[in-house]
């Protein structure tokens, strides 16, 4: 995505209805930096179907179709 694209997506923030946890935050904030399920288990120490479980939770809260798509979500919601 270009600075362009991405700077519109951040400046129009939508009022946040959704509430993510915190360990939901952590992984989308990771996804955002480009880390894989695997690697985001290794930074905090968890094991990946943990990371999963909160990438999926935080997917459908989102109502994204992937956990990129999520990420972008709460990131223009104000929620990351």
């Amino acid at each position: 995505i270009d600075a362009f694209a991405a700077e519109r997506l951040v400046t129009r923030p939508e009022p946040p209805s959704v509430r993510l946890t915190d360990q939901e935050r952590i992984c989308l904030n990771w996804t955002l930096s480009g880390k894989t399920s695997w690697e985001i288990a290794q930074i905090i120490d968890r094991s990946r179907p943990t990371i999963d479980f909160h990438l999926q939770k935080a997917t459908r809260k989102l109502d994204a179709s992937n956990k990129f798509h999520a990420a972008f979500k709460a990131l223009r919601a104000g929620l990351l």
